[in-house]
């Protein structure tokens, strides 16, 4: 895999695959589109190129990952933030479509065979699920009334992840911290539906939307 590639080119095409049926059903693209965690932006940019959304804005703590991406895939209609989460986002910024393939393991078993490889590696670890927790705590804010969110997740129903031996090691399965970090700020449940399987890992999306009352 790239070295800047947490899996958006892989699941690129299910996030296609989505959005486009929202575009069919909304008669119209969306106006702006956020990828969070987006590494190389591989997912936005797939829909920029299938004209299911007119401007990307790209974000992710990796500077250099956000530079690759644009050296080599580089267009008027993206912007960029590097910004430790949200942070950095500008405050009157607003999306009718955020995506994101955010990291996936909360709590990685240090004694995995392939911890060696991934350690100090941001790709695969979100501690305690921190990033989301602020994700999800400050995302409405920067949303449209129309807003929609698609967020891939691995194995929500499942304590314990096994890649070949035990890898993540969850205090629970993860299902319904998401949704009460989604229902408690702003946010509504749309569905969580079934992507694919990856190499024996189950992968799902999460899609929410902003509550009226919200706003």
């Amino acid at each position: 895999m790239d070295k800047f590639d947490g899996g958006g080119s892989i699941l690129k095409e299910n996030f296609t695959k989505r959005v486009r049926e929202l575009v069919d059903k909304r008669d119209k693209p969306f106006e702006k589109c956020l990828e969070w965690c987006a590494g190389l932006g591989e997912i936005g940019r797939d829909l920029l190129n299938k004209k299911l959304i007119k401007k990307l804005v790209l974000l992710d703590i990796n500077k250099k990952a956000l530079d690759e991406g644009d050296k080599r895939w580089g267009s008027k209609d993206i912007r960029y933030y590097q910004s430790d989460n949200l942070s950095n986002l500008n405050k009157y910024e607003k999306f009718d479509l955020v995506v994101g393939n955010p990291p996936s393991y909360c709590n990685v078993d240090p004694n995995h065979p392939s911890y060696p490889e991934w350690e100090g590696d941001l790709r695969p670890f979100d501690p305690d699920w921190k990033l989301r927790k602020e994700f999800y705590g400050d995302i409405a804010k920067s949303m449209t009334v129309d807003g929609v969110i698609l967020i891939n997740e691995v194995e929500l129903y499942k304590d314990k992840v096994f890649i070949g031996e035990l890898w993540d090691n969850r205090p629970r399965p993860p299902v319904g911290e998401f949704m009460d970090m989604i229902e408690g700020n702003g946010l509504r449940i749309k569905s969580c539906s079934f992507l694919r399987d990856i190499d024996g890992v189950d992968v799902y999306m999460m899609e929410s939307k902003v509550c009226g009352s919200y706003l």
